[in-house]
């Protein structure tokens, strides 16, 4: 899927920031095992937050009001 954002570079450049920090993978099993986390925590990611985590970078501000994002959230997203 294909996303229109403001500012790519801005997405990039924070995408090269985050290679080698770890995979989150109580998040990647649901919110029942890290309930109290938020999305943009940047200390670790799992797949989705770290889509959306670049889509909010971009300037696609879509996620701000949620505490944790999944694969349908990430397809819901209106262009």
């Amino acid at each position: 899927r294909q996303y229109d954002v403001p500012d790519l570079e801005a997405g990039l450049a924070w995408a090269r920031s985050q290679v080698g920090k770890h995979y989150d993978f109580k998040g990647a099993f649901g919110v029942s095992l890290t309930p109290d986390r938020q999305w943009l925590e940047d200390d670790k990611w799992f797949c989705h937050e770290l889509s959306a985590a670049f889509l909010h970078v971009c300037g696609r501000q879509v996620f701000d009001r949620f505490g944790h994002v999944t694969d349908t959230s990430l397809l819901l997203i209106k262009d």
